[in-house]
């Protein structure tokens, strides 16, 4: 078996437990949405900065919006190391922001973040072999019903920027997306009421899980 899907990275839910799951998401998403207008407002990132400066302060924004709840969410929010850049000594490919919502180590709910633009080829291509991909190998949430992308869109409009991400998942080759015939793309409302989140299926390598994927898109321009 491939040295990523080995055990014990396989999370198992069953049909109770991912309805607690979902809660928790929703809970998950309604931070991050509300957290990300005081990313943008701080002034600490622009457009301009690097996908990892962007998802720290994303992390200690949500960490804050969280503590101003009560009651306050049992949940935290912690980032891997990580950095594609071949210069910094961090870890390649680690989960941006790691939800842990459990005393289990296997249960948590994995959030990777890409930056986007309109009409930029190369920042969509990477969205999905650099981020959709590593959920499909079981890089991330092995056997988990959920994980989630987080856009930055730093030019152009969320809604475009959506639409020519579909249309990339939908033309990719397939031995890299994985993605379900049957749940390609779809506006997502189980969450709540949240603008610019999809979602997609994806059979995962090796074990035959299918992973729904949530797609969320923010504004950084």
């Amino acid at each position: 078996m491939n040295e990523l899907i080995k055990p014990p990275s396989v999370g198992s839910f069953g049909s109770a437990g991912e309805l607690v799951l979902e809660d928790v998401i929703t809970t998950i998403l309604d931070i991050t949405i509300k957290a990300w207008p005081r990313v943008v407002a701080g002034g600490k990132v622009s457009a301009r900065s690097s996908e990892d400066d962007i998802s720290d302060e994303l992390r200690w924004q949500m960490d804050a919006e969280k503590r101003r709840r009560n009651p306050m969410p049992r949940l935290r929010f912690e980032r891997e190391p990580q950095s594609d850049l071949p210069d910094k000594s961090r870890s390649i490919g680690l989960i941006d922001v790691y939800v842990i919502y459990s005393f289990e180590q296997t249960e948590y709910f994995a959030i990777e973040c890409k930056r986007l633009a309109d009409a930029d080829s190369d920042l969509s291509r990477y969205y999905v072999t650099d981020g959709v991909n590593r959920f499909v190998i079981g890089k991330y949430s092995l056997g988990h019903p959920y994980g989630a992308m987080v856009g930055y869109v730093c030019a152009g409009e969320c809604g475009v920027v959506a639409s020519q991400i579909e249309k990339r998942l939908k033309d990719f080759d397939r031995a890299v997306t994985a993605i379900s015939s049957s749940w390609m793309w779809r506006q997502e409302d189980r969450f709540g009421r949240i603008p610019n989140l999809f979602s997609t299926k994806h059979t995962q390598v090796g074990i035959q899980h299918e992973i729904t994927l949530l797609h969320l898109f923010v504004s950084l321009n």
